[in-house]
């Protein structure tokens, strides 16, 4: 798992560090995350993940989306083609997907994954647009934890690591 000052990092690469200025509650919902294990002079030295790191990680989606739903102009930074009170169009969606998942992910969507995302948002639609993006936000940020929670990284017998583009490339 990521140490709280490696997640914190992570969200200013992921979001832009001028749109987390623009969290101040981010701060502070980051600083409840408990603090990490220093043995033997390292930071993170247990790979445990607390129910308090859970809700904590968690406390901080759910903020993201609900604060990039509430202000435009963080809306419009992260997400060019996203307009207040309207729907984002499905190529809207898609275009978050196969940009922002990926880079949260930390590596290319498959294409049934971009369809998931575009079906999660117009399901959440009922709810007004505005929810949906939140939601949608949310989920990208709970997903990348889950991928970096259970799957840990590891080289294959070729020498690359799984899911890469290189691997890719060579099948």
């Amino acid at each position: 798992r990521l140490s709280k000052t490696e997640y914190a990092q992570t969200l200013s690469d992921l979001l832009g560090a001028s749109v987390v200025e623009h969290m101040p509650a981010l701060v502070g919902l980051i600083a409840s995350i408990p603090d990490d294990d220093t043995r033997s002079g390292f930071l993170n030295s247990s790979w445990s993940l607390s129910a308090d790191h859970v809700s904590g990680y968690l406390a901080a989606a759910n903020e993201i989306g609900l604060q990039l739903a509430s202000q435009p102009q963080l809306r419009a930074q992260l997400i060019p083609c996203a307009k207040k009170g309207t729907d984002l169009s499905d190529k809207c969606v898609e275009s978050f997907a196969s940009t922002f998942a990926m880079r949260a992910y930390r590596r290319p969507l498959e294409k049934s994954e971009q369809q998931e995302l575009v079906r999660f948002y117009r399901q959440r639609k009922a709810n007004g647009s505005d929810r949906a993006l939140a939601d949608l936000v949310a989920r990208v940020f709970k997903d990348a934890a889950k991928l970096s929670i259970s799957q840990p990284v590891s080289r294959s017998t070729s020498g690359r690591y799984p899911g890469s583009a290189s691997q890719r490339n060579a099948m």
